[in-house]
């Protein structure tokens, strides 16, 4: 807050999130979010936001889906549902 930005800037990285194919490196098991947690950040960045009374732009930067091997392609429901609801925990509560 002493900092006064006029501007918060978000690398939103749906990569962390459990299933995702960003997640996983090597066999590696990664930070593996679920909706809730990007709801939670979303709620988070909004409160700060209000304090500070200036804008918020968050930019997708990571974020694949989960591949379906019988498909053949990515499943990006998951990585959808991940967006919305941080974006819902940005919207502003009546």
């Amino acid at each position: 807050e002493a900092f006064k930005p006029t501007l918060i800037l978000v690398s939103a990285g749906f990569d962390a999130a459990d299933g995702d194919e960003g997640s996983m490196q090597d066999g590696v098991v990664g930070i593996d979010l679920h909706a809730e947690d990007y709801l939670w950040v979303g709620n988070q960045l909004q409160g700060v936001q209000a304090n500070l009374a200036c804008p918020i732009v968050a930019v997708l930067e990571g974020g694949y889906g989960s591949w379906d091997a019988d498909s053949e392609e990515y499943d990006r429901s998951q990585l959808a549902n991940n967006c919305l609801q941080f974006l819902q925990g940005l919207r502003v509560q009546d």
